[in-house]
């Protein structure tokens, strides 16, 4: 059972971009990767039965993204800024509603790097997640910065087709011998 909030379950990266970005590219790289990956789009439900899950169009879920200008502020107070929006981004997480990410971009004027934060909620995203979604990231963020289109790779199985293909296995008697472990 998950205490309130539960939107605050989530997990954050800060990252230093090495080009220049500005809002447009990252609504435009949030986008790619909300219509990309089926988690981000997943809903969590709490119902007198239990918890149920679906995916949302991507149509029904806009990016959520903010560029936070922090060039005129001292530098000193650019962390304690980026760390006050971070618990923001991750208060307004919703399993129920969405969104499932966030993301803000910091502009810290012309001589500082201008660092994006990114938070997800931890029902959809672990660290192998985190790992593919970065490599997303660059990828998209390296052929707006060089004016290109880039495919990101193939879906492999969606998270639906996944748990429609292990309920299948496991109704088929599949997995069976490792019952007894699971429900120790």
């Amino acid at each position: 059972q998950l205490p309130a909030p539960p939107g605050h379950y989530s997990q954050c990266v800060l990252l230093e971009l090495h080009r220049s970005a500005g809002g447009v590219e990252i609504e435009h790289v949030a986008t790619r990767l909300v219509a990309h990956h089926d988690a981000i789009r997943s809903r969590f439900d709490r119902r007198p039965d239990g918890w149920h899950a679906r995916i949302v169009p991507v149509a029904s879920t806009p990016a959520s993204t903010a560029v936070v200008d922090l060039s005129r502020l001292p530098v000193a107070t650019h962390a304690p800024a980026i760390e006050a929006c971070g618990a923001s981004l991750q208060r307004a997480l919703s399993p129920g509603d969405g969104p499932m990410i966030r993301m803000a971009l910091f502009l810290r004027g012309s001589q500082l790097a201008p660092r994006l934060l990114i938070a997800l909620h931890h029902l959809v995203t672990d660290a192998l997640s985190w790992a593919i979604l970065l490599e997303d990231l660059d990828s998209l963020l390296s052929s707006r910065a060089n004016g290109t289109s880039v495919g990101l790779p193939s879906k492999t199985a969606s998270y639906q087709q996944w748990a429609r293909s292990l309920t299948e296995h496991v109704r088929a008697g599949g997995s069976q011998d490792e019952f007894e472990f699971w429900l120790r």
